[in-house]
């Protein structure tokens, strides 16, 4: 279906949008998406490579040299993402790390969740730096953010590939 809705706005001109207008949209959510990664990564570095560092420990279970380490590596390679993702620099290669890296956060966190959902514990992912609303306390509470989180990383994975139009 996916693929049906792609041809119809882009097949000669002659579907829903016209070829500029493909373009336009393409461009309007590349931007989109280079604006998040780059959100990300501010966020991170604004809360500080510690609390980066304690949000990737949470999630993995690393030690807390491994975690700082894999923070620092989650930012740069976030803001790396974002600049180029806005830049339009290599569109197949950053759109393609773009979805893989948004279903891998879709995973992790996916998994991190139902881990805390079974030990009820908080596993704030620190996706946009420190956290600025309540932590969840209910596991109804857990299983919301859990969906949430995953769900939003999914549907940034396919806005990612449609950067490709």
């Amino acid at each position: 279906m996916y693929a049906d809705v792609l041809t119809t706005l882009t097949h000669g001109g002659e579907g829903v949008l016209s070829q500029n207008q493909v373009q336009m949209v393409t461009l309007l959510l590349r931007l989109a998406v280079g604006s998040i990664w780059l959100a990300a990564a501010t966020g991170k570095a604004r809360a500080g490579v510690a609390a980066t560092g304690e949000s990737v420990r949470r999630m993995t279970d690393l030690s807390a040299v491994r975690a700082r380490r894999l923070g620092v590596a989650v930012i740069a390679a976030e803001a790396i993402l974002g600049a180029a993702m806005v830049s339009g620099v290599m569109p197949l290669v950053v759109a393609t790390a773009s979805f893989l890296a948004f279903l891998a956060l879709a995973l992790v966190s996916g998994a991190t969740g139902l881990r805390s959902i079974a030990d009820g514990t908080d596993a704030d992912c620190g996706c946009f730096g420190a956290r600025r609303t309540p932590r969840p306390v209910t596991d109804v509470q857990r299983v919301q953010s859990t969906a949430w989180v995953v769900a939003r990383n999914v549907g940034l994975a396919l806005i990612s590939l449609t950067t490709l139009l």
